[in-house]
């Protein structure tokens, strides 16, 4: 299971810890994959905040991140 990134940064900030630059570089990538990925099909996400990236920790503790749609948004083809 995973959490929206701003609940990740909420618990780093309690704990004091940062992404490492892998963590970054891995969170970066997951994001502008979940964009191409939209765009391909024509979709535009119009409103991209840490609430809508989910972040999953793998079983090798890897961060991977992906997008989730923004549900205010109103009429295809922007999610």
């Amino acid at each position: 299971s995973g959490q929206t990134l701003s609940g990740e940064l909420a618990s780093r900030k309690a704990t004091h810890s940062t992404f490492t630059s892998l963590e970054q570089l891995s969170l970066l990538y997951g994001i502008l994959v979940g964009l191409s990925n939209l765009h391909k099909h024509g979709l535009c996400h119009g409103n991209i905040r840490p609430e809508y990236v989910l972040v999953k920790k793998t079983e090798n503790r890897h961060i991977k991140s992906s997008l989730l749609p923004n549900l205010d948004a109103v009429g295809a083809p922007y999610i």
